[in-house]
């Protein structure tokens, strides 16, 4: 498992984007870096179009990746691209389309594979 950067360089989370992206360039990260994570999404989160949401704002954010729905009602994804833009998926994640209720969101970084063109919902 990869760690994430903020955490390592011992960022803690109420100091903001900002000092996060000036911080982590002096310690040597990058956000233009490509990462990976695994997303399980629990919660209200099938039946509610959560992965054609995904979808879309995975287009919006320019990743890579997958999504689908698990037996056990969580959703799964997989998502590649820089530091920022997968980012940007994940806090989207969080709280996903409006009828959606995600209740927890657990985070997986992984090494980086770039095997994925595009992004698609699996079944």
């Amino acid at each position: 498992m990869i760690p994430d950067p903020a955490r390592e360089a011992g960022l803690r989370r109420g100091w903001g984007k900002g000092f996060y992206a000036i911080e982590l360039r002096r310690r040597g990260y990058t956000m233009a870096e490509n990462v990976k994570a695994r997303l399980l999404v629990s919660g209200r989160v099938q039946g509610v179009a959560f992965r054609w949401e995904t979808l879309q704002a995975a287009q919006r954010c320019q990743v890579n990746g997958w999504v689908r729905n698990l037996a056990d009602g969580r959703v799964e994804a997989v998502i590649e691209g820089s530091r920022q833009q997968v980012n940007d998926l994940i806090d989207w994640c969080r709280h996903g389309p409006p009828i959606a209720r995600v209740d927890h969101l657990d985070i997986q970084w992984e090494e980086y594979s770039g095997s994925y063109a595009g992004f698609e919902i699996r079944h």
